[in-house]
């Protein structure tokens, strides 16, 4: 358990290695702004565990610390060790997962753009090889079969228009979701 009484020792906390799992904050050194200490704490780790705590007077500014990042507001008013607890296994919790949801996004990112890598490849040679089957026939077999390698050449360059669009869709999704 580290303590810090003010925004300037809590900051001096976060400079060094960030070893903590959960951070009861009062809502006091949460700050107004979009550069407060809230948003500071989870610069260091988008998935730290953080708990506003205070008077609890205000909804308005428990809902703000909710949308700027806390995973819950509890008020002093309302203090028993059983419901501290809880509150705190519970953000405890809900970051995991929101970690572990990452981190899945993550690994199905860098499955999408093998997939797709490894996917062109081999339509690219099955173009290619249409293309030259279409070169090497005599002509009266090119009249013959050229629907059927049309077809072919058609549906390899569907597919491939579809993995662009996965990788396109991939690359786009690259940006971490906000909580």
């Amino acid at each position: 358990i580290s303590l810090a009484t003010d925004s300037e020792s809590c900051t001096n906390l976060l400079d060094g290695p960030l070893l903590v799992d959960c951070i009861l904050m009062d809502e006091q050194l949460v700050g107004s702004s979009q550069d407060g200490l809230l948003e500071d704490c989870l610069k260091k780790d988008p998935f730290l565990a953080i708990i506003v705590t205070g008077a609890g007077g205000c909804e308005d500014s428990a809902v703000d610390a909710m949308k700027r990042g806390a995973y819950d507001v509890y008020p002093w008013h309302k203090f028993t060790p059983v419901g501290l607890g809880r509150a705190i296994k519970n953000a405890l919790s809900r970051a995991a997962m929101a970690r572990q949801i990452e981190d899945q996004q993550n690994s199905l990112r860098t499955f999408a753009h093998v997939l797709v890598h490894d996917l062109r490849a081999p339509l690219r040679s099955v173009r290619g090889g249409v293309d030259m089957l279409l070169e090497d026939l005599p002509p009266d077999a090119q009249a013959t079969h050229a629907e059927t390698l049309g077809f072919i050449r058609n549906g390899a360059e569907h597919i491939d228009r579809l993995l662009v669009n996965l990788h396109r869709h991939c690359n786009v999704s690259d940006a971490p979701l906000e909580r």
